[in-house]
């Protein structure tokens, strides 16, 4: 079975391409109710969310059963038992989730033009995806977190 994986805007797109999930099973739903909206209406489907812990949350996401939840990793899996649907909850924000990542991976984030704040990356990253690209480059086999979401992503969990 092919599954499709909603996200929230480009940079999550980014992250997941790089990750090994093909740019044809990933759908841009533009905002974190947009992917809970798409999810609620498939079955067998991925969303990736920010946590956005301080904002008003999607009713979608109040049923869920948390299946996994790693501090270690900011990451939250939860699963609709109803559509067989897992969104993968990013934390707090994917912004501060890839400074960690690259802090723990010892990797220089200003080598490629990028922030290492929450808010500055925020707003420089859908403008500035090429050196996003190139960071999650350099990341993604000496990142313990994007290992650990790749492993979210492409495992097939339950109901899966």
């Amino acid at each position: 079975m092919k599954y499709v994986f909603f996200v929230e805007c480009n940079p999550d797109r980014l992250l997941l391409q790089k990750i090994g999930v093909t740019k044809r099973s990933i759908i841009h739903a533009g905002s974190k109710s947009g992917v809970c909206k798409r999810l609620s209406k498939t079955t067998y489907s991925v969303g990736v969310v920010d946590e956005d812990p301080y904002s008003v949350q999607p009713r979608y996401l109040k049923g869920l059963k948390i299946i996994e939840n790693s501090q270690k990793h900011d990451v939250k899996v939860l699963f609709d038992e109803k559509r067989n649907n897992r969104v993968i909850v990013i934390s707090p924000r994917l912004e501060e989730w890839i400074i960690r990542a690259a802090k723990e991976a010892k990797v220089n984030m200003h080598k490629y033009g990028l922030p290492e704040d929450g808010n500055k990356l925020h707003k420089l990253i859908n403008s500035e995806l090429s050196r996003f690209e190139r960071l999650l480059g350099e990341l993604i086999n000496k990142s313990g977190r994007i290992s650990f979401l790749r492993r979210c992503l492409l495992e097939r969990g339950e109901g899966l």
